[in-house]
């Protein structure tokens, strides 16, 4: 059975680049508003979420409190793409239980 990635950003094309990169070694779905990433991380049962930038419809901070207080993703491993790269930021990522920035 593969790795199942879910990919969620705002920019579709960059999104599936990076989708593209990952494939065919994973199976990449690529989202761009984190409702649609959680319905497909529950169906899917994803292995990890890669988090690029803000999703259309929620902040990227906020998309990962969601996720954490979500008992099915609280410990699915979130890795985050970002071209922000504020301190607080960061920190306010790390606590949340993002595994990579």
């Amino acid at each position: 059975m593969a790795f199942r990635v879910v990919l969620l950003g705002e920019n579709k094309a960059e999104i599936e680049r990076i989708g593209a990169s990952l494939r065919p070694e994973f199976e990449v779905s690529c989202l761009c508003l984190a409702g649609q990433a959680f319905e497909a991380m529950r169906t899917s049962q994803a292995d990890l979420l890669i988090l690029s930038d803000d999703p259309r419809d929620m902040s990227a901070l906020t998309c990962l409190q969601v996720l954490r207080q979500t008992q099915d993703f609280s410990v699915t491993p979130v890795m985050m793409l970002s071209s922000q790269r504020g301190e607080e930021r960061l920190l306010q990522a790390f606590d949340l239980g993002i595994e990579d920035y």
